[in-house]
């Protein structure tokens, strides 16, 4: 029992108590939402603090009453674990950076702490775009090479409404920064000033990179065997055989005999 304290339920103290509930919530956050404990400790901190401060009054911003910048940065992280996790929705992250630190949950939250930091965000340049233009660069490929579309926005605020109740959060203030989520809706799905030159510039950026690609790969290195204008250049020890080139006026294994030497024919009939 905590010393000094006075006594409350079968003699344990209001201290044990808030030992035994901080316990319960730190195991929910761990077990329901793949944070480490540590995480799980600066998170609850963090709302103890604000609680004790009194900054929850309706004159503050929101970003404050909901926590400060370390609560909606762990909400977007547990956000983004649910997306990836639902197999509605993680088709559009493929090959995105989910790190906490500078990945997708990063740059995400500190576009939210922008918009909840101050009720006049939305008239507020972010990164040299407004909020709008914003918005549409980093969705407009979703949108027209992936079809995302606003059920698949409703459906991604279903799981951030699920992270911030694992978070603790009241439904007052659930709602309120849902409310505010909901803005950039139209941001998202409504054409930018200016958009259609930017996305002629990362169409042909697309196909400046694929060209390139295509290029590496007729004079690059293919199945691990290096490629170059109908020659076979083999590595050191590789299972072709003794010969380290052959040259052919068709396929560049053609010529090339031994125990390896149908696999390196498919090796570069599959470039």
């Amino acid at each position: 029992m905590g010393a000094g304290a006075s006594a409350t339920l079968a003699g344990y103290t209001k201290d044990d108590l808030h030992l035994a509930v901080r316990a319960l919530e730190t195991w929910q956050l761990v077990s329901h939402n793949n944070c480490t404990p540590d995480e799980a400790t600066v998170l609850l901190d963090e709302q103890e603090s604000r609680q004790k401060e009194g900054n929850f009054g309706q004159g503050d911003c929101l970003l404050a009453r909901l926590g400060g910048r370390s609560t909606v940065k762990w909400v977007f992280a547990a956000f983004y674990k649910r997306i990836m996790a639902d197999e509605r929705l993680n088709l559009f992250f493929d090959g995105v950076s989910m790190d906490a630190q500078t990945g997708m949950p990063a740059k995400n939250s500190a576009f939210m702490c922008h918009i909840l930091g101050n009720a006049a965000a939305f008239d507020r340049n972010y990164r040299g775009m407004t909020p709008h233009q914003y918005m549409r660069k980093y969705h407009i490929r979703l949108i027209r090479n992936l079809g995302f579309s606003p059920a698949h926005f409703d459906m991604g605020v279903e799981h951030l409404i699920a992270a911030c109740q694992a978070g603790h959060m009241t439904k007052p203030l659930i709602d309120e920064m849902i409310a505010v989520v909901a803005k950039t809706k139209p941001l998202i799905f409504e054409p930018a000033p200016g958009e259609e030159e930017f996305w002629s510039r990362t169409v042909a950026s697309a196909e400046a990179g694929a060209a390139s690609a295509h290029r590496h790969n007729r004079s690059g290195h293919v199945g691990g065997v290096a490629v170059a204008e109908g020659t076979l250049k083999l590595p050191p020890g590789h299972p072709a055989g003794d010969s380290s080139e052959a040259r052919s006026s068709g396929c560049p294994a053609a010529a090339m005999t031994g125990p390896g030497a149908n696999h390196a024919q498919l090796c570069v009939k599959g470039q």
